[in-house]
């Protein structure tokens, strides 16, 4: 996830995705890391990127980040024991590390735009990025081929998806 900070510009970390929603992604993050400060400055800055080590195509997704708390249920939702192992219990019966630490906070990135290498894009047959990570459950048809499942162009509401 990349954010915008104050005397730096951009700075990025790898971040584990906890939920995709259509093109949106939820993430569980420490409430005392630096990022949330970034995306309270500059919420409409942010930036994931997915890269395929196997052939070297990427996605890239910018949006706007929403920050919520740790009253937030989703938080039950997408918690698994791989995440609270980064917390981890400090043995005070209240960090433990679980869906009820107060330093779990959750952050959504909702999708603007995406942006992709994937040149076979336009080879409706092929199984690509951006549909794996992004297009996947939308099923809509595809208006350049009627094929299912993947879209080289569409609208939804104020966004638009462009692909590279």
């Amino acid at each position: 996830m990349g954010t915008l900070r104050e005397g730096t510009g951009p700075v990025h970390r790898s971040m584990a995705v906890a939920k995709r929603s259509g093109p949106d992604f939820l993430f569980i993050s420490n409430a005392h890391s630096q990022k949330f400060s970034d995306i309270e400055k500059h919420p409409e800055a942010v930036t994931i990127t997915f890269q395929n080590s196997n052939n070297q195509d990427w996605v890239s997704v910018t949006g706007k980040a929403v920050t919520s708390d740790n009253s937030d249920p989703r938080i039950k939702e997408v918690y698994s024991p791989a995440a609270g192992a980064w917390f981890g219990d400090l043995g005070d019966g209240v960090h433990t590390g679980k869906p009820e630490d107060p330093r779990m906070k959750l952050i959504e990135i909702q999708a603007k735009c995406e942006l992709s290498s994937l040149p076979r894009l336009r080879d409706c047959g092929t199984d690509s990025l951006l549909r794996y990570f992004v297009l996947a459950t939308q099923r809509q048809r595809c208006w350049l081929c009627q094929g299912d499942g993947h879209l080289h162009h569409r609208r939804r509401g104020p966004r638009h998806w462009f692909v590279a």
